[in-house]
Protein backbone atom coordinates (compact mmCIF):
# COMPACT_ATOMS: atom_id res chain seq x y z
CA UNK A 1 0.00 0.00 0.00
CA UNK A 2 2.80 2.40 0.97
CA UNK A 3 4.57 1.58 -2.29
CA UNK A 4 1.37 2.36 -4.25
CA UNK A 5 0.95 5.69 -2.44
CA UNK A 6 4.58 6.53 -3.17
CA UNK A 7 4.17 5.76 -6.87
CA UNK A 8 0.93 7.77 -7.06
CA UNK A 9 2.57 10.73 -5.33
CA UNK A 10 5.58 10.59 -7.65
CA UNK A 11 3.25 10.46 -10.68
CA UNK A 12 1.26 13.47 -9.51
CA UNK A 13 4.46 15.37 -8.76
CA UNK A 14 5.78 14.53 -12.22
CA UNK A 15 2.60 15.76 -13.85
CA UNK A 16 2.72 18.97 -11.82
CA UNK A 17 6.30 19.61 -12.92
CA UNK A 18 5.42 18.79 -16.53
CA UNK A 19 2.45 21.16 -16.61
CA UNK A 20 4.49 23.85 -14.87
CA UNK A 21 7.14 23.44 -17.54
CA UNK A 22 4.53 23.79 -20.28
CA UNK A 23 3.22 26.95 -18.59
CA UNK A 24 6.73 28.38 -18.34
CA UNK A 25 7.52 27.63 -21.99
CA UNK A 26 4.14 28.97 -23.10
CA UNK A 27 4.63 32.18 -21.12
CA UNK A 28 8.10 32.59 -22.60
CA UNK A 29 6.83 32.20 -26.16
CA UNK A 30 4.00 34.65 -25.48
CA UNK A 31 6.45 37.19 -24.07
CA UNK A 32 8.65 36.81 -27.15
CA UNK A 33 5.71 37.71 -29.40
CA UNK A 34 4.74 40.63 -27.16
CA UNK A 35 8.32 41.91 -27.01
CA UNK A 36 8.62 41.86 -30.81
CA UNK A 37 5.27 43.61 -31.20
CA UNK A 38 6.26 46.35 -28.76
CA UNK A 39 9.59 46.78 -30.54
CA UNK A 40 7.77 47.27 -33.86
CA UNK A 41 5.36 49.71 -32.23
CA UNK A 42 8.17 51.78 -30.74
CA UNK A 43 9.51 52.42 -34.24
CA UNK A 44 6.27 53.90 -35.59
CA UNK A 45 4.51 55.36 -32.55
CA UNK A 46 5.81 58.88 -33.22
CA UNK A 47 5.05 58.84 -36.95
CA UNK A 48 1.42 57.71 -37.29
CA UNK A 49 0.74 60.07 -40.21
CA UNK A 50 3.41 58.47 -42.40
CA UNK A 51 3.01 54.88 -41.22
CA UNK A 52 0.81 52.64 -43.42
CA UNK A 53 -2.37 51.33 -41.81
CA UNK A 54 -1.23 47.79 -42.60
CA UNK A 55 1.82 48.24 -40.37
CA UNK A 56 -0.37 49.09 -37.39
CA UNK A 57 -2.72 46.22 -38.18
CA UNK A 58 0.20 43.78 -38.41
CA UNK A 59 1.39 44.88 -34.95
CA UNK A 60 -2.14 44.56 -33.54
CA UNK A 61 -2.33 41.06 -35.04
CA UNK A 62 0.87 40.10 -33.20
CA UNK A 63 -0.86 40.98 -29.93
CA UNK A 64 -3.97 39.09 -31.08
CA UNK A 65 -1.83 36.02 -31.72
CA UNK A 66 -0.43 36.15 -28.18
CA UNK A 67 -3.96 36.43 -26.77
CA UNK A 68 -5.37 33.63 -28.94
CA UNK A 69 -2.49 31.15 -28.79
CA UNK A 70 -1.76 31.49 -25.07
CA UNK A 71 -5.11 31.64 -23.27
CA UNK A 72 -3.52 30.91 -19.89
CA UNK A 73 -0.91 33.64 -20.08
CA UNK A 74 -1.36 35.54 -16.77
CA UNK A 75 -0.97 39.01 -18.32
CA UNK A 76 -3.40 38.33 -21.16
CA UNK A 77 -5.68 41.24 -20.23
CA UNK A 78 -2.76 43.65 -20.35
CA UNK A 79 -1.85 42.33 -23.79
CA UNK A 80 -5.40 43.26 -24.81
CA UNK A 81 -4.79 46.76 -23.46
CA UNK A 82 -1.47 46.94 -25.32
CA UNK A 83 -3.31 45.99 -28.50
CA UNK A 84 -5.69 48.89 -27.90
CA UNK A 85 -2.63 51.08 -27.56
CA UNK A 86 -1.72 50.24 -31.16
CA UNK A 87 -4.96 51.83 -32.35
CA UNK A 88 -4.37 54.80 -30.05
CA UNK A 89 -1.00 55.30 -31.72
CA UNK A 90 -2.78 55.09 -35.06
CA UNK A 91 -5.26 57.76 -33.80
CA UNK A 92 -8.15 55.33 -34.36
CA UNK A 93 -9.62 56.08 -30.95
CA UNK A 94 -13.02 54.47 -31.59
CA UNK A 95 -11.34 51.17 -32.46
CA UNK A 96 -9.06 51.48 -29.45
CA UNK A 97 -12.08 51.84 -27.17
CA UNK A 98 -13.66 48.72 -28.67
CA UNK A 99 -10.51 46.77 -27.80
CA UNK A 100 -10.37 48.16 -24.26
CA UNK A 101 -14.07 47.43 -23.67
CA UNK A 102 -13.43 43.76 -24.45
CA UNK A 103 -11.49 43.53 -21.19
CA UNK A 104 -14.72 44.09 -19.23
CA UNK A 105 -16.34 41.15 -21.03
CA UNK A 106 -13.37 38.81 -20.70
CA UNK A 107 -12.45 39.68 -17.08
CA UNK A 108 -15.73 40.69 -15.39
CA UNK A 109 -14.45 39.97 -11.87
CA UNK A 110 -10.96 41.47 -12.11
CA UNK A 111 -11.11 45.07 -10.85
CA UNK A 112 -7.42 45.72 -11.54
CA UNK A 113 -7.70 44.87 -15.23
CA UNK A 114 -11.01 46.70 -15.58
CA UNK A 115 -9.57 49.82 -13.94
CA UNK A 116 -6.64 49.75 -16.37
CA UNK A 117 -8.97 49.39 -19.33
CA UNK A 118 -11.16 52.26 -18.12
CA UNK A 119 -8.16 54.53 -17.66
CA UNK A 120 -7.12 53.65 -21.21
CA UNK A 121 -10.58 54.58 -22.46
CA UNK A 122 -10.26 57.90 -20.65
CA UNK A 123 -6.90 58.46 -22.34
CA UNK A 124 -8.49 58.01 -25.78
CA UNK A 125 -10.99 60.78 -25.02
CA UNK A 126 -8.25 62.95 -23.56
CA UNK A 127 -6.13 62.58 -26.70
CA UNK A 128 -9.19 63.38 -28.80
CA UNK A 129 -9.61 66.61 -26.84
CA UNK A 130 -12.86 65.47 -25.19
CA UNK A 131 -11.94 66.25 -21.59
CA UNK A 132 -15.49 65.95 -20.22
CA UNK A 133 -15.78 62.39 -21.53
CA UNK A 134 -12.30 61.61 -20.23
CA UNK A 135 -13.19 63.01 -16.82
CA UNK A 136 -16.36 60.92 -16.73
CA UNK A 137 -14.31 57.77 -17.36
CA UNK A 138 -11.71 58.73 -14.75
CA UNK A 139 -14.34 59.47 -12.10
CA UNK A 140 -15.88 56.07 -12.81
CA UNK A 141 -12.46 54.55 -12.07
CA UNK A 142 -12.56 56.23 -8.65
CA UNK A 143 -16.15 55.22 -7.88
CA UNK A 144 -16.09 51.67 -9.26
CA UNK A 145 -12.52 50.59 -8.45
CA UNK A 146 -11.46 52.68 -5.42
CA UNK A 147 -9.08 50.08 -3.98
CA UNK A 148 -7.01 49.64 -7.15
CA UNK A 149 -3.87 51.66 -7.85
CA UNK A 150 -5.67 53.48 -10.66
CA UNK A 151 -8.64 54.26 -8.46
CA UNK A 152 -6.33 55.71 -5.83
CA UNK A 153 -4.11 57.67 -8.20
CA UNK A 154 -6.88 59.37 -10.17
CA UNK A 155 -7.82 62.22 -7.74
CA UNK A 156 -4.23 63.47 -7.81
CA UNK A 157 -4.15 63.04 -11.59
CA UNK A 158 -6.91 65.63 -12.00
CA UNK A 159 -4.77 68.23 -10.28
CA UNK A 160 -1.76 67.35 -12.42
CA UNK A 161 -3.79 67.72 -15.63
CA UNK A 162 -5.02 71.19 -14.66
CA UNK A 163 -1.53 72.20 -13.57
CA UNK A 164 -0.08 71.15 -16.93
CA UNK A 165 -2.73 73.25 -18.64
CA UNK A 166 -1.80 76.29 -16.59
CA UNK A 167 -5.16 76.32 -14.77
CA UNK A 168 -3.62 76.82 -11.34
CA UNK A 169 -6.86 77.56 -9.46
CA UNK A 170 -8.53 74.40 -10.79
CA UNK A 171 -5.37 72.46 -10.01
CA UNK A 172 -5.30 73.68 -6.41
CA UNK A 173 -8.97 72.84 -5.93
CA UNK A 174 -8.34 69.36 -7.34
CA UNK A 175 -5.32 68.88 -5.05
CA UNK A 176 -7.42 69.94 -2.03
CA UNK A 177 -10.14 67.48 -3.02
CA UNK A 178 -7.48 64.80 -3.44
CA UNK A 179 -6.02 65.49 0.01
CA UNK A 180 -9.47 65.15 1.60
CA UNK A 181 -10.09 61.94 -0.31
CA UNK A 182 -6.78 60.34 0.64
CA UNK A 183 -7.18 61.34 4.28
CA UNK A 184 -10.54 59.56 4.39
CA UNK A 185 -9.20 56.52 2.53
CA UNK A 186 -6.30 56.19 4.97
CA UNK A 187 -8.66 56.50 7.95
CA UNK A 188 -11.15 53.99 6.56
CA UNK A 189 -8.47 51.43 5.72
CA UNK A 190 -6.27 51.45 8.81
CA UNK A 191 -4.19 48.31 9.11
CA UNK A 192 -4.73 47.40 5.46
CA UNK A 193 -2.12 47.61 2.66
CA UNK A 194 -4.07 50.41 0.99
CA UNK A 195 -3.50 52.68 4.02
CA UNK A 196 0.17 53.08 3.11
CA UNK A 197 -0.55 54.13 -0.48
CA UNK A 198 -3.31 56.51 0.62
CA UNK A 199 -0.93 58.19 3.07
CA UNK A 200 1.72 58.50 0.38
CA UNK A 201 -0.74 60.19 -1.96
CA UNK A 202 -1.98 62.44 0.85
CA UNK A 203 1.57 63.74 1.29
CA UNK A 204 1.94 64.12 -2.49
CA UNK A 205 -1.27 66.19 -2.60
CA UNK A 206 -0.05 68.62 0.07
CA UNK A 207 3.33 68.93 -1.63
CA UNK A 208 1.60 69.64 -4.96
CA UNK A 209 -0.28 72.42 -3.15
CA UNK A 210 3.05 73.64 -1.77
CA UNK A 211 1.53 73.36 1.69
CA UNK A 212 4.88 72.40 3.14
CA UNK A 213 3.77 72.19 6.79
CA UNK A 214 0.97 69.73 6.08
CA UNK A 215 3.21 67.92 3.61
CA UNK A 216 6.00 67.28 6.11
CA UNK A 217 3.42 66.34 8.76
CA UNK A 218 1.94 63.75 6.38
CA UNK A 219 5.41 62.41 5.61
CA UNK A 220 6.18 62.18 9.31
CA UNK A 221 2.97 60.23 9.93
CA UNK A 222 3.87 57.91 7.05
CA UNK A 223 7.30 57.28 8.57
CA UNK A 224 5.90 56.63 12.05
CA UNK A 225 3.07 54.40 10.85
CA UNK A 226 5.08 52.19 8.49
CA UNK A 227 8.54 51.54 9.96
CA UNK A 228 9.05 48.50 7.74
CA UNK A 229 8.25 50.18 4.43
CA UNK A 230 10.68 49.49 1.55
CA UNK A 231 10.31 53.18 0.68
CA UNK A 232 11.42 54.41 4.11
CA UNK A 233 14.63 55.88 2.71
CA UNK A 234 12.70 57.98 0.19
CA UNK A 235 10.37 59.15 2.96
CA UNK A 236 13.31 60.35 5.07
CA UNK A 237 14.80 62.11 2.04
CA UNK A 238 11.48 63.83 1.35
CA UNK A 239 11.20 64.99 4.97
CA UNK A 240 14.70 66.47 4.77
CA UNK A 241 13.93 68.31 1.54
CA UNK A 242 10.63 69.76 2.72
CA UNK A 243 11.68 70.65 6.27
CA UNK A 244 15.18 71.93 5.55
CA UNK A 245 14.89 73.41 2.08
CA UNK A 246 11.28 74.55 1.82
CA UNK A 247 10.50 75.38 5.45
CA UNK A 248 14.08 76.01 6.61
CA UNK A 249 13.02 74.31 9.83
CA UNK A 250 15.69 71.92 11.07
CA UNK A 251 13.86 71.30 14.35
CA UNK A 252 10.77 69.92 12.59
CA UNK A 253 12.73 67.17 10.85
CA UNK A 254 14.70 66.44 14.03
CA UNK A 255 11.48 66.10 16.06
CA UNK A 256 10.07 63.57 13.58
CA UNK A 257 13.23 61.45 13.69
CA UNK A 258 13.45 61.58 17.50
CA UNK A 259 9.81 60.46 17.74
CA UNK A 260 10.59 57.60 15.36
CA UNK A 261 13.63 56.44 17.38
CA UNK A 262 11.65 56.63 20.61
CA UNK A 263 8.82 54.57 19.13
CA UNK A 264 11.16 52.03 17.45
CA UNK A 265 14.34 52.00 19.60
CA UNK A 266 16.03 49.07 17.86
CA UNK A 267 15.11 49.93 14.30
CA UNK A 268 17.82 49.35 11.63
CA UNK A 269 17.48 53.02 10.68
CA UNK A 270 18.47 54.19 14.18
CA UNK A 271 22.17 54.81 13.47
CA UNK A 272 21.42 56.58 10.20
CA UNK A 273 18.86 58.87 11.81
CA UNK A 274 21.31 59.79 14.56
CA UNK A 275 23.76 60.90 11.87
CA UNK A 276 21.00 62.81 10.08
CA UNK A 277 20.09 64.59 13.31
CA UNK A 278 23.74 65.48 13.92
CA UNK A 279 23.90 66.90 10.39
CA UNK A 280 20.72 68.92 10.96
CA UNK A 281 22.17 70.39 14.16
CA UNK A 282 25.34 71.39 12.31
CA UNK A 283 23.36 73.07 9.54
CA UNK A 284 21.30 74.95 12.10
CA UNK A 285 24.34 76.07 14.11
CA UNK A 286 26.05 77.36 10.97
CA UNK A 287 22.80 78.93 9.76
CA UNK A 288 23.08 77.24 6.38
CA UNK A 289 20.27 78.14 3.97
CA UNK A 290 19.75 75.96 0.89
CA UNK A 291 18.13 77.53 -2.16
CA UNK A 292 15.25 75.33 -3.40
CA UNK A 293 16.21 76.12 -6.99
CA UNK A 294 19.63 74.59 -6.42
CA UNK A 295 18.19 71.20 -5.53
CA UNK A 296 17.46 68.51 -8.14
CA UNK A 297 13.78 67.97 -9.03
Amino acid sequence: MKKFIGIAFATLLGLFILFSLFDWRGNYRAEQIIWRANKKLSKVINTPETTPDKTFEDIANDFRKAIKDFPHYPQRARVQIQMGGVYMAKKDFAKARQVFEQVFKDYPTNDVFKSEALVAIGKTYEQEGSWLKAETAYRKVISDYPLTENGLAMPLYFGNVYKQRGAREKANNAYKDAAMYYGKMAEQNQGKPIEFRAMQLLADSYLALEDWNKGVEALGNLLLTFPGSPAIGQTVQAINIVAVIQLKDYDKAQAIYESFMKKYPRHPLDKILKKVIAGLKTLKEKNVVINPKATPK
